[in-house]
């Protein structure tokens, strides 16, 4: 029952994560509405291997979540637990903080 819990709280930060990669993608690849109503695109200063990446990191998350529900599936729930936290323990680590220092300014702040 507890690995189950643990195991969709991972799934649910990664989903997070996701999202927050594909919506950056997509706004570095849209462009800007420049004066006289032209539009230009956005210049995002990456490299091609940085653009590369840009568009591998929700990919390899999707495969992530993928292939944690597939080994779920085949009864190996631990290795399923284990391949989605990978992702979703640095993301809860930084959640943590974040509202850890926003929660510490609020209360500390004047």
């Amino acid at each position: 029952m507890k690995s189950n819990w643990l195991f969709y709280l991972a799934v649910g930060i990664d989903l997070i994560t996701l999202l927050i990669t594909a919506s950056n993608l997509f706004i570095m690849s849209s462009s800007v509405q420049g004066l006289g109503g032209t539009t230009v695109p956005m210049d995002d200063g990456l490299t091609t291997i940085g653009k590369l990446f840009n568009w591998l990191i929700p990919l390899v998350l999707l495969l992530i979540i993928g292939l944690g529900f597939w080994f779920r599936s085949n009864g190996k729930v631990l290795a399923a637990n284990i391949l989605v936290w990978i992702p979703a323990f640095p993301m809860l680590v930084g959640i943590l903080i974040w509202g850890g220092l926003a929660l510490l300014f609020i209360l500390g702040g004047k």
